[in-house]
C-alpha cells in the first residue's frame, strides 16, 4: 500500500481546496478540479473554470546515525524535513519521491559530524514545510545553545505564549 497523502497532509489540502472554492468566482463553483503534476513551487490556482494543483518534485536520503535512520527531504535547493524513520508522522515515501543521496551530502556531513560531537550548529538551506506555529516553535528551538535542555514552559516562553 502506498500512501501519497497522510491524514494531516489531506487535511490540509482539503482545507485549501475549500478556501479556494470560497474565493472562486461563483459562475465556476460546481466546475470539475484536475489536478495537474509539475516541477513548480506548490500553488493553488483558481483564476480559471478550472483549478490546477502544481507540485514540486520531492527528493529524499535515508541516513543512518546513533538516534535511528532518518529520512531527509527536500526540493532540489533545499531540506524540508528531516524524520526520524518508523514514527507515527514520518512521510511515507511516495513512488513519485527521487532518491537523492548526492542532494543531500552536506546535510548527511552535517549530522555526521554533530553526531560525533564535531560540530555545534548547522550552516544548510532550509524551507521547513508546517504550519505557521510550527515554523514559529522550530524558530524557537534554533534558539537553544547546544548542550543545553528546555521544558515545554520555557519553549512556550520563546514564543511568547
Amino acid at each position: 500500500m502506498v500512501r501519497i497523502l497522510g491524514a494531516h497532509e489531506r487535511w490540509e489540502f482539503d482545507s485549501a481546496i475549500n478556501e479556494l472554492q470560497k474565493k472562486q468566482d461563483p459562475r465556476t463553483l460546481g466546475k470539475p478540479f484536475r489536478p495537474k503534476m509539475g516541477r513548480s513551487d506548490l500553488s493553488f490556482t483558481a483564476s480559471s473554470p478550472v483549478m490546477t494543483l502544481t507540485a514540486t518534485a520531492i527528493h529524499y536520503s535515508l541516513v543512518e546515525s546513533p538516534i535511528g535512520d532518518l529520512l531527509l527531504s527536500g526540493d532540489s535547493q533545499s531540506l524540508t524535513g528531516v524524520h526520524l524513520c518508523k514514527q507515527k508522522h514520518t512521510p511515507v515515501i511516495g513512488l513519485d519521491w527521487i532518491q537523492s543521496d548526492s542532494l543531500f551530502a552536506q546535510a548527511q556531513q552535517q549530522l555526521r559530524e554533530y553526531f560525533e560531537g564535531e560540530r555545534f550548529t548547522f550552516d544548510l538551506p532550509l524551507a521547513p514545510i508546517g504550519t505557521e506555529f510550527q515554523k514559529r516553535v522550530w524558530k524557537a528551538l534554533g534558539r537553544i545553545r547546544y548542550g543545553t535542555t528546555c521544558c515545554y514552559g520555557e519553549i512556550a516562553g520563546l514564543l511568547g505564549n
